[in-house]
């Protein structure tokens, strides 16, 4: 989905296969897959709206 939209053009993603780390797995357990940005996360469902108030800064 962060793919097919444009308005997330230019900006880099990183992704972070949670399985692999003790942390991150005992941080995010069920939550996953969380999104990250400037310090603030969001949970499923994840969907264009989730995504762009996420990216919109407070």
């Amino acid at each position: 989905m962060l793919l097919s939209m444009p308005e997330l053009s230019g900006l880099a993603l990183r992704v972070v296969d949670v399985a692999t780390e003790d942390e991150l797995l005992q941080r995010y357990g069920e939550r996953i897959p969380v999104l990250r940005f400037a310090g603030r996360e969001i949970d499923p469902p994840l969907d264009r709206d989730a995504v762009m108030g996420l990216l919109t800064p407070r």
